[in-house]
């Protein structure tokens, strides 16, 4: 199982809507899987905890960047289980960026010495 699968089946557990954005994947093979397709836009607005899954390329590098992290709710949850350059990691300097919560960084060091440096001295709890 894919992580993002597990994480698909560990949030229906909990009788979460799960949204899905990807670029590769049919509406009905999101559907059997249990969850709706959109686009990436709409999973920022409406989700409350988003959760990344997608290899470093020229396409993701960045891909949550002060655009997209602006147009997230406040108080949304972003975790990236995947590679720290999807994260565009000078968003989070500006402090008007400040509506995401968590980012849990396991798959790379520059990832893990970000997060130290400047994520681990945010509240957890929303501003």
């Amino acid at each position: 199982m894919r992580g993002a699968e597990a994480i698909q089946q560990r949030a229906r557990a909990f009788d979460m809507t799960v949204l899905t954005a990807d670029p590769y994947l049919s509406p009905e093979a999101a559907q059997s899987g249990g969850a709706e397709l959109v686009a990436l836009d709409d999973l920022l607005a409406r989700a409350d905890v988003i959760s990344l899954h997608a290899p470093s390329t020229a396409d993701t590098k960045h891909l949550m960047n002060r655009e997209r992290l602006a147009k997230t709710k406040k108080g949304t949850r972003l975790i990236n289980t995947a590679r720290g350059e999807l994260i565009d990691t000078g968003a989070d300097d500006d402090d008007s960026i400040g509506k995401y919560v968590v980012w849990a960084c396991c798959s790379d060091s520059s990832a893990r010495d970000h997060a130290r440096r400047h994520l681990l001295r945010r509240s957890v709890l929303p501003r």
